[in-house]
């Protein structure tokens, strides 16, 4: 009977590689943040062909860092490049997960052109994250010919940008693994956005951290990609939608795992939740 009770606290529905854990966890806020880290973070900028602009990306190489090793990369929207080297790098120095290589994708800043719409509430990053919405409350700038030229095609172009620009020039400039192993992530908008580069390239990440998603992709259909999937319980609808691609990714095969947290809609959740599965993900082996 002891077996059994054990058992049965376990509290998770398994669909084979597929995992809705229906255990409601507390945020964890016991890591120390320091102020600044051991390794070295750079920004980078260059002028992107694919969106034809200038953008930037934060790149964190680990304590050691040697040119020629091989490392996994963590690609981050929302720059949270900083924040994950702060959350993961005395696990790396302490060899229990691997060195890794984190960047953190800028969101667009200003730039030259902006200033013929000064006046105007333009939201680049929703347009590039979501893709299918307008991008301002001026509905009038609809029939506005440079600006149709800023946001036609933005939400592919970003994937692309990240997919395709952004990993040529990791590769360029870094010894990595292949990307058999790499990981991107991204909260709340960036949680339905990273669904949707993952349906466009699937063979660019492994790995794909979805949080707090408002909308998600509902045409996955590589199985060589592993969700990561949490929500908070009292943000309604984004646990809603996060149950919703957990369901969707079991029926299709694809491998999952989902957490619920006991919050809203929170920064220290995903900080919570990145940290829970990178150490899963690059866990060194003869560590217990």
């Amino acid at each position: 009977m002891k077996i059994l009770s054990l058992l049965i606290s376990v509290f998770f529905i398994s669909f084979g590689h597929a995992q809705i854990d229906t255990t409601v966890y507390k945020v964890d806020i016991t890591w120390e943040s320091s102020q600044s880290v051991k390794g070295n973070i750079r920004t980078i900028q260059w002028n992107s062909k694919t969106l034809n602009e200038q953008r930037k990306i934060s790149i964190y190489e680990p304590v050691n860092f040697h040119k020629d090793s091989l490392y996994d990369v963590v690609i981050t929207t929302d720059n949270q490049c900083a924040s994950l080297a702060n959350l993961l790098e005395d696990e790396m120095i302490l060899n229990r997960i691997k060195p890794l290589i984190i960047v953190g994708v800028h969101n667009r800043e200003s730039q030259a052109i902006d200033t013929i719409f000064h006046k105007y509430e333009i939201d680049f990053r929703m347009k590039e994250m979501l893709g299918d919405i307008w991008l301002s409350k001026n509905s009038e700038l609809k029939n506005d010919s440079t600006i149709l030229s800023l946001t036609n095609n933005r939400h592919e172009n970003f994937k692309k940008w990240i997919s395709i620009e952004i990993v040529n020039f990791l590769e360029s400039h870094y010894s990595l693994n292949t990307k058999e192993n790499w990981t991107i992530g991204g909260f709340s908008n960036g949680g339905s956005f990273v669904t949707s580069l993952i349906e466009s390239y699937p063979n660019s990440f492994r790995n794909v951290i979805c949080m707090s998603p408002g909308e998600v992709s509902t045409s996955l259909s590589s199985d060589k990609n592993i969700f990561f999937i949490c929500a908070g319980n009292e943000e309604l609808s984004f646990h809603s939608t996060s149950l919703h691609l957990a369901r969707t990714l079991e029926k299709k095969g694809i491998q999952f795992e989902h957490r619920t947290y006991s919050c809203g809609h929170s920064y220290n959740m995903w900080l919570s939740y990145y940290l829970y599965c990178l150490r899963k993900i690059y866990k060194v082996s003869n560590k217990t």
